[in-house]
């Protein structure tokens, strides 16, 4: 399996179907993910967590490739996620960035980069224009 079919695979799994047995499949035991929260670096068992807890608050993901570049072992995606926030049923999209380590179908290492700011305002957790308030300088309160 190349690399982009690797992490395909994976999107549908953990993301779209909440498969979290495909975590361990897919990742190897001491793979680094970061740009997921709080801590630095993460590993399959934290990462199992993180993909709970968002699911709390999301559903019905459909994730779309909107580009990708591959170098050696890595690959960098942009993807378009479209999902349904669970309080109010609204439809939600965001966008996150992916770079990952794939050898021989498994996740080596990845590092992401989520537009937070504009998830948690699709889901009611900051207020709207969160992003302008703060380059004005004003603190969101």
């Amino acid at each position: 399996m190349d690399k982009s079919q690797t992490i395909r695979n994976w999107y549908d799994r953990v993301w779209e179907q909440q498969d979290f047995a495909a975590i361990d499949e897919i990742m190897v035991s001491d793979t680094q993910a970061s740009g997921l929260g709080e801590l630095p670096r993460v590993g399959p068992v934290e990462f199992r967590a993180f993909a709970e807890a968002l699911l709390v608050h999301i559903s019905n993901l459909k994730i779309t490739i909107e580009s990708e570049m591959e170098k050696g072992d890595w690959l960098h995606q942009l993807i378009r996620v479209n999902a349904k926030n669970c309080k109010t049923d609204a439809d939600i999209e965001f966008v996150v960035h992916v770079l990952v380590k794939v050898v021989d179908g498994r996740i080596l290492e990845a590092h992401n980069m989520i537009d937070s700011i504009s998830l948690f305002e699709q889901l009611g957790f900051l207020p709207g224009h969160t992003m302008g308030t703060c380059l004005s300088g004003q603190v969101v309160a």
